[in-house]
């Protein structure tokens, strides 16, 4: 990838997603567009999108050892949350199946728990894949508009340049856009 490609920027900005969700972004992060991506897919750990047709892509642009940037995907998706305590242990005890049988390889699965983002509700999950090569974290929150958001982070462990950090912080502070 280029470095001009992933310029970094000292300054912090909002992002305004077209999947109705706005998020600041901190210092060494930036949105990707897809034709920058389709160039980089030797510098980005690219999960499956799972068919969806919209994706959003913001990368922590500070350089790791191995050249492979951190990363987080936003997708839209019909999935719903898990709505109660029963649906949110039944979905944690379910997943490490599931996500062998999307990955293909047994996972190692550390975190699942329900959360609240955004004024949503939300469930986490941080498991780490070898068929990637790294550690990923999701967050799947009911959108506005119905279904739910994927945002996927994809990150290297150790943690060497604070991207898990980074996100905490975006999410934190996330808005709704209210004109969709």
């Amino acid at each position: 990838m280029s470095s001009t490609a992933l310029a970094q920027t000292s300054e912090s900005r909002w992002y305004q997603s077209p999947l109705g969700l706005m998020l600041l972004l901190p210092e060494h992060w930036q949105a990707v567009s897809p034709d920058v991506l389709e160039e980089s897919q030797n510098t980005l750990v690219v999960p499956s999108n799972g068919g969806a047709q919209s994706m959003d892509w913001l990368v922590n642009t500070q350089p790791v050892d191995d050249g492979v940037y951190d990363n987080l995907s936003l997708r839209l998706s019909r999935d719903p949350v898990p709505d109660s305590r029963a649906r949110v242990r039944s979905t944690c005890q379910a997943l490490p199946d599931l996500l062998q049988r999307s990955l293909g390889e047994a996972v190692s699965l550390s975190r699942c728990e329900a959360l609240q983002l955004g004024g949503q509700p939300g469930l986490l999950i941080d498991y780490t894949s070898s068929a990637l090569g790294n550690r990923v974290r999701q967050y799947l929150i009911s959108h506005r508009q119905g279904g739910s958001l994927y945002l996927t982070l994809s990150y290297h462990d150790p943690d060497e340049v604070g991207s898990v950090e980074a996100v905490e912080q975006m999410l934190a502070d996330l808005r709704w856009d209210t004109s969709m």
